[in-house]
């Protein structure tokens, strides 16, 4: 099993990672309180939120969250290297930190990236427990929605 257990509060313990500029901290608010909503009793989950910049109110709005039992990292990173890179109207330049990821967070075996505009609805353990021992990544298509009445 890749889940280990925080032998201090005998919970599994699930490391979870978004990345968050100034455009994203409501977005990613939202991911976080859904992730906190829906957990199960017996997890508990270390949140890292990778930055380029945010704001120290904004900091302080994330760190409220470990009143409601998240462990909340902070991490300031660099967009330095990916300057050269192409700008895209959806994607901001900290999007390119997921290719930094198992550095800044090299003190984790395994770790699950969400983007920061998802609602979690249940518990992440079983996609967590899902082995990918052979893989360095794993990853999920986005897929159009099969309903856009709604024009979104």
């Amino acid at each position: 099993m890749l889940i280990s257990r925080d032998e201090d509060i005998g919970l599994r313990r699930i490391p979870v990672v978004f990345i968050c500029d100034r455009h994203y901290v409501i977005p990613t608010a939202v991911a976080i309180t859904s992730l906190i909503c829906n957990k199960d009793p017996d997890t508990h989950y270390v949140v890292y939120i990778v930055t380029t910049s945010l704001a120290e109110e904004d900091i302080n709005r994330f760190y409220e969250f470990k009143k409601c039992g998240a462990d909340i990292h902070i991490l300031a990173a660099s967009i330095e290297k990916f300057k050269d890179l192409q700008d895209h109207p959806h994607v901001t330049a900290a999007a390119y930190l997921k290719f930094d990821l198992a550095e800044l967070i090299s003190g984790e075996e395994k770790a699950l990236y969400l983007d920061g505009d998802v609602i979690i609805q249940k518990d992440l353990n079983d996609l967590f427990e899902i082995n990918t021992e052979q893989y360095y990544a794993a990853a999920v298509k986005d897929l159009p929605l099969k309903d856009n009445s709604l024009n979104i």
